[in-house]
């Protein structure tokens, strides 16, 4: 370990300077006398970085002295360069990249004056260095012998960090500042992203909200879009700003090597107030206590017009304080945050999403030559968009992809595997936020991998099977580390809003593998789906049946087909008796598909059935507001009013129905029906006829049992009311009409109960007329037609039991007593047949 008497960070620039100065030389020695040709041994991405520097001057000696550091790393690793300069038996030329790519990054810190450079970060450099110099093939034993001294006798060597050393690094704003490098100079540059800077900037420069979150997935390019949008705004002035800070809270990096722990520079709420001291030129050292350092932040907050806070990987932070510094943030400050949660308050909040397709190919293609992985330059963009496509153009899995490739490894198996929950990328991107998840959330999670299309809310809600509060949170905490991706939509079929769910690409995989190992969740998430599927095969059909049947219910969407489902459940558990799970059903229908008026109208209906009569009315005034011009809603409140007595409330809803849609046949007859109990027989008579005249020749018989049915039924009472008035003639003529539809009736369907309980009542009716018009013969056919029929229902015992009476009636004013005893004989057998007891109840 190395004994401080100075800095840390002027032994670093010490240590490193000397270091990069001996590779350089190591390397011009080396490969020098490897070949004639020694642009051969060097990336193209390389020399094109050195010749923009020097105006295209193809030398190999001031191409060396103008790369960058990390292009030396590149150089080594190129082709066969690496095993006739290093020993690969002792250093792994794996570990000779990881080291490299540390020491770059504790090259940075030095370079950062306003960052931490701490003792541990030297000690790590002392040891990486000699690492790399110990194992070169030709042993700089100068090198070594330098270290030595600097372990010794530092102070001989000792060196402050130079001016030209920051300015490189920190780029000489005007504007106080501690940005850090941007990493993305190093793979590919930085790509694409346009739009999203523009409105990222237009945001700031508004002012409408002081914090801003950038969110979205790991590896989407949060971090790098605000690095290079800051770096904008200072090199050209877009805003003016006195101070921009920041400070970041990422704990590891996703490299090719596989996750690597890092040190956050923000990890306490102290720690925040330190840099902010520090680069606003104050020795945060000084301060006794916590307060003192509040005072002074905001004390130089006021003195500024503006200061910009950048504040990276929000999400692993776990002190309080700054969630609250951030929540009561000062009025002179902007507050720009990535994270892959945010806070879900105060926040404005702006969604990354991955590359476009053309950026992403851009990458693929910058990072191939700057890795000089020469087949995969020469492939066609066919191919690249293949490969880009999928990685769902996630920059972080691109470079990833790209950086295995060039370490030897098989494109395709990487590609293939990188969904895998063991892959790099998932882990780096997706294992602590889902770890942090609600149980409830990581089902819908579940949910959503099995399908690759999006699902609308009532769907999901049914699969996912919860109830709308925890449904409601659950999606709202998805949403916010950005995992789901809600999407507002326009349904064609009813011109209503709906909102979609579809899973981040990249992480359907690795939920998968999640759910792989709940076998009993998968089940249950499986047999759900099927039962949608089922479903919605069924509604399908349904639409092609009658129209008005309990399997369609009017169902567009396919929230409202699972909503009918679980409507036509209800019904069933209605008819078995089962009231209140019923209720629950329909209650679970109107959560799936609260704005589908047929679940409220067909609620209504069984609770009119029970009495519920205010029920009822209150369900079907909901489905009226849903859908006001739907004639089915008005049908059946309607009916509901009818079987209530309420009849002129009854004939007003028909009248609605009747408005909206003359020329339906249904609405004509219940219509009809409500101007019969009113006594408008003829009106009634007339619209019914209409409906009959509409309803045949249809391949539903259906419709034509109803329109006979009702018409059979009016013009039997229209035969009472002239009964009443003592005519006869007409009434005999109204009861053969529904007699005669009646026939037709039953010839359609003989097995209809109430057709068939009809056209008896009708034959009683006209058996009672002929005896009081004195015409005893017809009296007695159309009452032992009644006799002759079958009789096994209770309704058609007691229809029964009258033709008896009124056959007897009709023997005895005649004084036919042979014909009385033989009644009598066919009651006794009745008696035998049915018991006393149902005789009793017939008569």
């Amino acid at each position: 370990m190395i004994k401080l008497a100075f800095d840390a960070r002027d032994y670093g620039y010490t240590i490193i300077s000397r270091f990069e100065k001996t590779l350089r030389n190591y390397l011009n020695n080396e490969l020098l006398t490897r070949t004639d040709n020694i642009m051969n041994l060097i990336p193209t991405g390389v020399i094109e970085a050195g010749e923009r520097r020097i105006n295209n001057n193809s030398d190999f000696n001031d191409i060396l002295e103008n790369i960058d550091f990390i292009h030396l790393k590149e150089i080594i690793i190129y082709k066969d360069n690496y095993v006739c300069l290093y020993d690969s038996s002792k250093l792994d030329k794996k570990d000779f990249i990881n080291i490299m790519d540390s020491l770059y990054e504790l090259r940075c810190k030095i370079a950062h004056i306003r960052g931490f450079f701490t003792n541990s970060d030297l000690n790590n450099l002392y040891n990486e260095v000699m690492a790399i110099c110990v194992n070169m093939i030709h042993i700089d034993e100068d090198f070594l012998m330098f270290l030595n001294v600097v372990l010794t006798t530092p102070e001989e060597l000792v060196e402050k960090v130079p001016l030209d050393f920051l300015s490189d690094s920190i780029k000489n704003y005007e504007v106080l500042n501690n940005i850090p490098i941007a990493d993305y100079e190093y793979e590919g540059g930085f790509v694409g992203r346009n739009d999203d800077k523009e409105k990222i900037i237009k945001m700031l420069e508004d002012g409408m909200h002081r914090v801003i979150t950038i969110s979205g997935a790991g590896g989407v390019g949060k971090s790098a879009l605000v690095l290079n949008i800051v770096n904008d705004i200072l090199r050209k002035k877009i805003i003016k700003y006195d101070c921009v800070i920041w400070v970041s809270a990422k704990e590891n990096k996703l490299t090719y090597l596989g996750i690597e722990d890092i040190e956050p520079t923000l990890k306490s709420y102290e720690e925040l107030l330190d840099t902010i001291l520090d680069v606003m030129g104050f020795d945060y050292s000084s301060y006794i206590t916590l307060e003192s350092k509040e005072e002074d932040v905001n004390i130089l907050f006021d003195a500024c017009d503006k200061v910009l806070l950048v504040i990276d990987n929000l999400e692993t932070i776990t002190d309080d304080r700054i969630i609250n510094f951030i929540l009561d943030s000062h009025t002179k400050t902007n507050i720009l945050i990535t994270s892959r949660r945010g806070l879900g308050q105060v926040e404005r909040r702006y969604d990354l999403k991955q590359l476009k397709e053309k950026e992403a190919i851009h990458l693929f293609r910058t990072i191939c030559r700057e890795k000089n992985l020469v087949k995969l330059i020469a492939c066609n963009e066919t191919i690249i968009k293949l490969y880009v496509n999928k990685v769902y153009c996630y920059p972080l899995a691109i470079k990833w992809v790209l950086g295995q490739v060039a370490i030897g490894k098989d494109i395709n198996n990487l590609i293939d595997n990188i969904n895998e929950s063991t892959s790099d990328i998932s882990q780096f991107c997706f294992e602590q936020i889902y770890s942090d998840l609600t149980r409830e959330a990581k089902v819908i999670l579940c949910t959503l991998s099995l399908y690759e299309d999006n699902l609308s809310k009532g769907i999901l809600k049914y699969i996912s099977n919860l109830n709308e509060v925890i449904f409601e949170d659950s999606i709202k905490s998805l949403v916010l580390v950005s995992i789901i991706i809600p999407e507002q939509t326009i349904n064609k079929d009813n011109q209503q809003i709906s909102t979609l769910y579809s899973l981040l690409p990249l992480t359907r995989g690795y939920v998968k593998a999640q759910l792989d190992k709940e076998s009993i969740l998968k089940q249950q998430i499986q047999d759900r789906m099927l039962t949608v599927d089922n479903t919605l095969e069924e509604a399908e059909r349904a639409q092609k049946q009658y129209r008005y049947s309990l399997s369609n219910l009017g169902a567009n969407t396919e929230e409202e087909k699972v909503a009918a489902m679980l409507a036509q459940t209800a019904y069933q558990k209605y008819q078995a008796g089962n009231y209140l799970d019923a209720v629950e059903s329909y209650k679970r229908a109107i959560e799936i598909a609260p704005r589908f008026s047929s679940i409220y109208r067909n609620w209504a209906v069984m609770e009119s059935i029970e009495n519920h009569w205010l029920e009822a009315d209150s369900l079907m005034d909901k489905a009226v507001k849903y859908s006001p011009e739907d004639v089915q809603i008005w049908l059946s409140w309607g009916n509901i009013k009818r079987k209530n007595d309420k009849i002129k409330d009854a004939f007003s809803y028909y009248s609605k129905a009747y408005e909206l849609n003359p020329d339906d046949n249904v609405v004509l007859n219940s219509y009809a029906l409500a101007l019969s109990r009113m006594g408008e027989y003829e009106k009634a008579d007339n619209l019914m006829n209409k409906a009959l005249n509409m309803g045949e020749g249809k391949p539903n018989n259906r419709h034509l049992i109803i329109n006979y049915t009702s018409i059979a039924e009016n013009l039997k009472k229209w035969a009472e009311a002239y009964s009443f008035d003592k005519d006869y003639k007409k009434a005999e003529e109204k009861l053969k009409i529904a007699l005669h539809d009646m026939e037709l009736a039953v010839k359609i369907d003989d097995s209809d109960i109430r057709s068939s309980i009809l056209y008896r009542e009708i034959l009683i009716d006209l058996g009672y007329l002929m005896k009081n018009m004195k015409q005893f013969d017809k009296a007695e056919v159309n009452f032992r037609k009644v006799i002759k029929s079958s009789t096994k229902k209770f309704r058609e015992m007691e229809i029964y039991s009258r033709a008896i009476i009124g056959l007897l009636d009709l023997f005895v004013m005649q004084e036919k007593i042979d014909e009385v005893k033989k009644i009598i004989y066919e009651g006794e057998k009745i008696i035998k047949r049915v018991g006393k007891s149902q005789l009793y109840k017939l008569n």
